[in-house]
C-alpha cells in the first residue's frame, strides 16, 4: 500500500520518515551518479539509431526501471542493455488498464486486489514488487 492510502498515523509516519530519509538533499545529490549513468546509456542507445523510428514512450520506460531498480533497489534491471522489457515491467504495462477505470477510486483498486483472479498482472506485479522488498530488506536494513 503507498503512503497515501495509509490511514492509520504511527503507520504513516513510520513510512513518511523513510520517504523523509530517501528524499532529503545530501540523499538525492547521492543518486546523481547513477541517475547520470543510466541516462547516458539512453542516449547512446538512442544515438545509435539516429534516423529510424522508435518508440520513444518504450524507451523512457526503460529508463525510468533502470534508474529506480538502481537507486531503490540497488540493481538495474538491464532494460536498456538488453533492449528488453523485464516481464514485471510486461505485467505493469498490460494491468495499467485497471488505473484507468479504477484509479480515481482508491479503495476500489484494494478491493480488486482481494477479489481471486480479478487483479490479473497487477496482483503478479505487486508480489513481485514485495519480493524485490524482501530481498532488498535483507541486504539494507536501512530500508525498514
Amino acid at each position: 500500500m503507498n503512503l497515501f492510502l495509509v490511514r492509520e498515523k504511527k503507520l504513516h509516519a513510520l513510512r513518511r520518515t523513510a520517504w523523509d530519509r530517501s528524499l532529503n538533499g545530501p540523499a538525492l545529490s547521492s543518486y546523481e551518479a547513477k541517475v547520470v549513468q543510466v541516462t547516458t546509456l539512453l542516449i547512446n542507445k538512442l544515438t545509435a539509431r539516429a534516423g529510424t523510428p522508435v518508440d520513444i514512450s518504450r524507451w523512457f520506460r526503460f529508463l525510468s526501471f533502470d534508474v529506480m531498480g538502481e537507486i531503490g533497489l540497488g540493481k538495474s534491471y538491464g532494460m536498456l542493455e538488453s533492449d528488453k522489457m523485464h516481464p514485471a515491467v510486461t505485467g505493469l504495462v498490460d494491468g495499467q488498464w485497471y488505473f484507468g477505470i479504477f484509479g480515481a477510486i482508491p479503495w476500489a483498486v484494494r478491493l480488486l486486489f482481494s477479489i481471486p483472479g480479478a487483479g490479473g498482472q497487477l496482483v503478479a506485479f505487486q508480489r513481485w514488487c514485495q519480493a524485490e522488498m524482501s530481498a532488498r530488506i535483507k541486504v539494507c536494513r536501512c530500508c525498514i
